[in-house]
Order: structure tokens, then sequence, then C-alpha cells
């Protein structure tokens, strides 16, 4: 079992290899120039792709690509493969706007970025309100993702004048989830969430009032933070966490407290991995769980298919600590991205915390397998601004000690392996060996006493030289006395033990007292003739007499 779990961990990092190999060396700044320089001003809000060859960023360094003039927050991503970066908060003809561009959210396969704006990157664009807004690197068409609906009644829209929020994308590119106060977004229900079509171009309304939201990568559940009461809960408060089903329209409340004290406290924004079952929030609601003892805010993990919420900001000596910062969960569902104390990474399985870096993060991103991170670090390489970085989950020189370990593991399990194999074929040679010895054994020891039988069988006839007329101790007297006849009966004779018993004296001795009495009391009339028989009988089993 142990050869096969070691097996098994090798197959996870080659799983993850491909993005290990985008870079030589982590960790890896993705704010740079053309040049490899450093941003020269704050890089924020980084998100990986969920294969991890890509990083969304927002920035006001002016150096990151050529002719960036517009001295604002603008979008990049940066393709680390090719370590090319790319400016997309831009028209579909590529121009820049004076306004500045904010919290960008990218697709699993990097292709496309949303992100919120009050520049007019649409030319229909006039509300002068936030507005989000969709780039599509590959064509490099930008689309207007809250541009008004057109009245069904006078076939005109009208500019919404509502203000805009943050946007986030669904990893598999297909939805896009916004907040929004207008009134001309074809909503006919009460609420402020909107989700938009990526195909199809159309704009759902959603019945729920949103403060803070996120989006599973398969677009089917919706993380809100709620931001006003509902009836549905009466017993909830603004600032809980729910979790809305995009197909069955089924709200479920995470943020519920274990007693009947719902106190008012926020829950932040939640994080869902791909398929919606876990999630990951920040909470300051003190009865969440039993163990939550420090009376702060705190990191913890919803499972939507058990219904259970766990604590996990937890150190590794088991105390509970501050939590300060959003959270991000990878796709997969295994790892939950910790921008606290450094860089933490909570291993959903192993049910431990990992630290990648003790340097300061204020926020981060992780990719679907978990094994690479981006963070927003302050005060490295020198540079006076903060910037973004990518690293490994472990970190790299974790990975070399776990691989060589696990080399090691597997070598030594290889060894184990051989010697059991060898320990098996001389256990199996072993006893074929005895197998075969046994057979010898046995078949020795058949012919032994076939050859015993036959020799007593010989003893207990009487010799074939004897002449039944003349007294037998006429030829034990020959054997003492007549040294030629001592020779040639040995020789001949081998297979008897004494002369006395190849000429039948020995016999007698075999023969029980009331045997040799029988025949003396039949003939006085005192056994029955079948008596008799049943020691005739006797002398010829026992082969003391030999009928031929």
């Amino acid at each position: 079992m142990k050869f096969i779990f070691s097996i098994f961990l090798l197959a996870i990092i080659a799983s993850f290899s491909f993005s290990i190999i985008y870079a030589e060396e982590y960790p890896l700044m993705v704010s740079v120039s053309p040049d490899g320089e450093p941003g020269n001003e704050n890089s924020y809000l980084a998100t990986l792709s969920s294969n991890g060859a890509y990083v969304v960023f927002m920035s006001k360094a002016s150096n990151l690509v050529d002719d960036d003039r517009n001295h604002s927050m603008d979008i990049f991503v940066r393709d680390i493969v090719n370590r090319e970066t790319y400016l997309v908060s831009i028209t579909s003809d590529g121009l820049q706007k004076a306004h500045e561009s904010n919290y960008p959210s990218i697709s699993g396969d990097g292709n496309l970025v949303t992100f919120y704006t009050r520049a007019d990157f649409d030319s229909d664009d006039v509300n002068q309100h936030d507005d989000v807004y969709l780039h599509n690197i590959r064509t490099g068409e930008t689309i207007w993702v809250s541009a008004p609906i057109p009245s069904s009644q006078t076939g005109e829209s009208n500019q919404p004048q509502g203000h805009g929020a943050p946007s986030v994308i669904s990893e598999n590119g297909e939805q896009v989830l916004f907040r929004s106060n207008s009134r001309d977004l074809g909503s006919e229900s009460d609420g402020n969430l909107f989700l938009f079509d990526v195909d199809s171009r159309t704009t759902t309304a959603l019945d729920v009032y949103a403060s803070d939201f996120d989006i599973s990568g398969n677009g089917k559940k919706i993380v809100f933070t709620a931001e006003r009461e509902s009836d549905e809960f009466p017993d909830m408060l603004p600032g809980n966490l729910f979790v809305y089903d995009v197909d069955t329209k089924k709200i479920i409340w995470i943020s519920k407290p274990i007693d009947e004290f719902n106190i008012q406290a926020t829950s932040d924004l939640g994080t869902l991995d791909f398929d919606g079952k876990f999630l990951a929030f920040r909470s300051g609601v003190p009865n969440l769980v039993e163990n939550d003892e420090n009376n702060e805010t705190s990191f913890f993990l919803h499972d939507l298919q058990t219904s259970q919420t766990k604590l996990i900001s937890i150190s590794p000596e088991g105390d509970a600590f501050f939590a300060n910062s959003h959270v991000d969960i990878s796709g997969d569902g295994k790892f939950v991205l910790l921008p606290e104390r450094g860089l933490l990474v909570y291993d959903i399985e192993l049910e431990k915390i990992i630290q990648l870096t003790t340097l300061g993060s204020s926020d981060g991103g992780i990719n679907f397998d978990g094994s690479l991170v981006a963070s927003t670090q302050h005060n490295m390489n020198d540079s006076q601004f903060s910037q973004v970085f990518v690293t490994t989950n472990p970190p790299p020189d974790e990975i070399l000690r776990q691989q060589a370990e696990i080399e090691a593991e597997h070598e030594a399990d290889e060894k184990e392996l051989a010697a059991l194999a060898e320990a098996e074929d001389e256990r199996e040679e072993a006893e074929k060996q005895k197998a075969i010895s046994d057979a010898l054994a046995k078949r020795e020891a058949e012919r032994a006493a076939e050859a015993k039988r036959d020799l007593e069988e010989k003893k207990s006839k009487i010799a074939s030289f004897v002449d039944k007329t003349k007294d037998p101790q006429y030829y034990v007297d020959r054997y003492n006395n007549e040294p030629k006849y001592k020779e040639w009966f040995d020789e001949n004779y081998p297979q008897y033990d004494s002369i006395e018993q190849a000429v039948g004296l020995e016999l007698t001795e075999k023969i029980p007292s009331w045997v040799k009495n029988i025949f003396g009391w039949y003939a006085a009339d005192e056994v029955s003739e079948e008596e008799l028989l049943n020691a005739i009988k006797y002398l010829i089993n026992e082969k003391i007499l030999i009928v031929n």
C-alpha cells in the first residue's frame, strides 16, 4: 500500500508539473516591464487562470506595456508562458480611456477578462457611471456587459442611472455575474444581481440583493452577502452569507449560527470551487462553529454536500488567528488560499495549513489544481511599490524536498518489493525442494517398508534347505560346530537373523501360550472346533504359520 501511495503522490506532482515549468524560478514577479523591470507604481488584486498560465491584476504602473499614457489604474494580463503582458482595459479598437478600471476577473482559459470602469469603452456608453465590460484577448473585442436593454414598449433603450459594481466571470467563461441598481437592464425582479450569458449576450435578473458575490466555476452556484433582510429568512441579518442555485433558484443560508443567537456581524465575500461543492469565506459571526473561541473574524470552509462548516484559520499549534483578508479556493476544491500572516494555504484533505511565505500579502488567487498562487507582495526585490508575484504550492524548496522524499520512498519501496520477490522466490524454491524431498523420502520409505515386508516374509518362512523330516536342532548343531557350514549359511541366507530362525525354532517364541495349548485342549475336548480354527487363523495372520 505504501508503494502504491508513493506512486500516487508522484502522479499528483506530475499532474501539475505543466504549471511549474512556466518559469525557471519562483517566486516569479509578473508586474514587470517588457525589460523585466518592476512596475513603477502599485499593483493589486492578482487572480490566476485555471491552468495557471495567465495572471490578471490591476495596476497604476505605466511601464508594464508600451504606450500606457492614461496615468490611471488599468487592467493587465500577464502570459507567464510567453512572458508577455497585455493591457485589456481598452476599447475594441485598442484605445485607452482616461478613467481608471478596477476589480478584474479572468476565465479559466485566460482569454476573457471582466472589469468595471467609468470610462466609455463603448461609444453608446454615455451615462458617466461605472459599468461592467468584458474583454476578449484573442479577438480584441470589448463588450459592454451592463448595457441597457431596449424597452419592450418603445424599442428604445435608456441609459442606466444606477451605480455599477464589480463583476466576476465563471471559470468556464460562460457567465458574468455583476451588480447594478439600474432599472433598465430588463429587470422585473426585486434584486440587484444580474447574470450575463456570454454566448447569447443576454442578461437575467436575480431575485437577490447582495453587497458582495462570487460564482462557481461552472456557473451553477452563486454565493452572496445579503444587503438587506429577507422574508424567506426572518432570522437573518444583513451581512449574512447565502448560496443561490441558478437552476433551482433555491437559497441556502450559510452563516447561520449554531444556536438561537444571531449576532450582528459581517460575513465577507466567500468563494466557490468549480462544482460549487465547497465554499471558503471570512466571517465575524462568533457562533458558526463550536471551536471558534477567539471572538475575532475568522476563515471558514463550508461543505455544501454535508452542510457542515469548519474553522480553518487555525495555526499548526492549534491557535485560531485573526482573518484580515479575502480567501480564494482552488477549482478542484482541495486548497484554500489565505493571504494572511504572509501567504498561507489550507489543505482541505490533509486539514493542515502550509506557510508559503511570511512576507506581507494583501490579496491573492490560486489556480484550479492549487499548484500555483498569485499574490500582491510588498517590499519585495527592493521595490518601493507593491508588486504581483506567482509562487508554487508547496514552495519550490518544499516541492524539491517532497520529490526527493517521494523518490527515496519509491527507491526504498522498489528495494523492499525486490527483497519480497526474492524472498517469495526463495520460499517457493524451498517449498518445491521440500516437496521433492518429501516425495523422495516417501518413496524411499515405501521401498524400505516393502523391503522390510519382503524380508519379514522371507524370515517367516523356513529355509528351503531344511528337511522337515529331520530335527531342526540338527542344523543348529552343524552351524555351531562346522565352520564351513556356518560360512555357507551366512553367505547364502543373509535374510535370516539366525540359524534358529531359518530352521523354524524361533517361531515358537512368537506363539502365545493359549495357541500352544489349544491343540492339547482340543484333543481333550476342552475347546470347540471353532476356537481351534480361530487359533489357526491367528497363526496365519501373524505369519507364524505359512500356508504354501
